[in-house]
């Protein structure tokens, strides 16, 4: 959209505005329309729901950092050949864990980009959430 230009007069009128982008190729008008329902969004934003709070609760969920220090041990074990069956049991135990959370994280997170109506990539960058997973 950045490359194109609309010929609008220093002041216009919503109607004005809207002849103007109707001038818009169907890419830069999908742009454009991204753009304006971001600011739309901001601006009604005055605190999250409970609903949105509690998704991105789920969102942000990651594994304790006694369960990822475990985690990090059983890996050193099982690359160096040196594990044993329990904790063999125990590292596919916590990998099931991290796939539920991930689960969980993937499901919050398209019901919240749905309430916001908006993409998850904006949804993240729109609540400051880190895109980084459980690993």
């Amino acid at each position: 959209m950045e490359n194109s230009s609309v010929q609008i007069k220093s002041t216009v009128t919503p109607s004005e505005l809207l002849d103007g982008v109707k001038q818009l190729s169907i890419t830069e008008l999908n742009d454009f329309v991204k753009k304006v329902k971001l600011l739309h969004s901001k601006r009604q934003k005055i605190s999250p729901t409970q609903k949105e709070l509690d998704l991105i609760a789920k969102i942000q969920k990651r594994l304790s950092p006694d369960v990822q220090a475990r985690l990090e041990y059983l890996r050193q074990q099982n690359t160096s050949g040196q594990i044993t069956e329990s904790e063999s049991e125990e590292l596919l135990a916590i990998i099931d864990l991290i796939d539920d959370l991930n689960l969980q994280r993937a499901r919050a997170l398209q019901e919240l980009s749905a309430l916001r109506q908006m993409p998850e990539k904006e949804v993240l960058r729109f609540f400051n959430i880190s895109q980084a997973p459980n690993v």
